[in-house]
């Protein structure tokens, strides 16, 4: 079963087989997901950090 074929059945009548080839070109080379480096991944937890504590004192 294809993309296509899937989409149908969960009821997606929809969308047409250019859609799908679209769809799929749109995102050919992209994980998904960022890749971070390690101190990107620092950085990132650093700034939830950040913002959790902002948002705690702001309810006090």
């Amino acid at each position: 079963m294809d993309f296509h074929q899937m989409l149908h059945v969960d009821g997606e009548n929809n969308i047409t087989m250019e859609d799908v080839e679209t769809w799929l070109e749109e995102n050919e080379g992209e994980p998904g997901y960022q890749m971070l480096s390690a101190e990107g991944i620092a950085d990132a937890v650093r700034a939830v950090d950040r913002a959790d504590d902002d948002m705690e004192r702001s309810h006090v």
